[in-house]
């Protein structure tokens, strides 16, 4: 709350400096590297008001810089040597000590590897073919297709990398190419990623086929459970109340609504992604200590 008070003590007081009748946004970053193999530590802050670089602290020189006149009276009054080496051992000690902790934490996640999981579908055979590798980490891949073994780069299309939900990682490469190529040429796809061999797959038109009518099946099947269930509810519902006749005021009932979602996605992928280990922290009260806030 002390912090809080402060920040609007400061947004005043800016808005008093740049004589204005309203604040703009105050915004504050700070933050401190450590080099784990040279133990070399480095640190930074910064405060911006309206968008604009308002104060910088320079800690190799140990001072702050006021790119607007309207900082110089902070920058003079934070210049004060106690102060100095206060926010010096914040950065290369107190924060230093907290980046150390959550490293140790995570370090099992951070260089934890899992190998993609690769499938090739196609809407219909006038749509592109899609090759979807998901549940990999880290996220550096490389997705490429290639005909009669040659790497092809026209007519493919690379959608940028998505995160999934349990911290791993998914991409989409899709290849335009008629089904008379389709079936003429050997197209593949190769994934690459630092966890294990190149994944190659064929996407030659019956391997295709094979997923789609996979699809139809799945959702044929899924339709004629719902039709039986509904059915045997149906059945169980006029038995225990008896049949009733219409009801002449149904039709004054507001209807539901019955728009269906824009796009619906069926990931062809019997393997499920690696579940993501959660970091353990020690205790559940470690948080981050914040650097006191200095009024201006």
């Amino acid at each position: 709350m002390e912090t809080e008070n402060v920040f609007k003590d400061n947004i005043n007081t800016a808005r008093d400096r740049f004589n204005q009748t309203s604040a703009l946004i105050l915004q504050k970053l700070y933050k401190c590297e450590w080099d784990e193999e040279t133990g070399a530590t480095d640190g930074h802050e910064q405060y911006g008001y309206g968008g604009e670089d308002f104060l910088l602290f320079d800690m190799k020189n140990e001072r702050w810089i006021a790119p607007v006149r309207q900082g110089l009276i902070t920058k003079m009054k934070w210049d004060d040597n106690v102060k100095l080496k206060a926010k010096i051992h914040y950065l290369t000690h107190t924060c230093i000590g907290w980046l150390k902790k959550y490293v140790f934490y995570q370090r099992s996640m951070l260089e934890r590897t899992v190998p993609p999981q690769v499938t090739l579908f196609q809407k219909n055979l006038s749509c592109p073919v899609t090759c979807h590798a998901t549940g990999f980490y880290p996220k550096a891949i490389k997705i490429f297709w290639g005909r009669d073994g040659v790497e092809i780069h026209d007519d493919v299309v690379h959608e940028e990398t998505l995160p999934n939900g349990d911290g791993t990682y998914q991409k989409r490469t899709h290849l335009t190419v008629s089904p008379e190529d389709l079936q003429k040429y050997n197209y593949t796809c190769t994934v690459q990623h630092i966890r294990g061999d190149d994944v190659v797959l064929s996407a030659n038109r019956d391997s295709i086929r094979r997923n789609i009518r996979r699809h139809y099946n799945i959702t044929i099947t899924i339709f004629m459970v719902f039709v039986l269930v509904t059915l045997v509810i149906g059945v169980v519902v006029i038995k225990r109340k008896g049949w009733k006749g219409k009801d002449p005021t149904a039709g004054k009932e507001k209807q539901c609504p019955t728009s269906l979602p824009e796009k619906n996605v069926l990931l062809l992928n019997d393997a499920k992604p690696a579940e993501m280990e959660k970091p353990k922290m020690s205790h559940p009260a470690d948080t981050l200590q914040c650097p006191n806030q200095d009024d201006w």
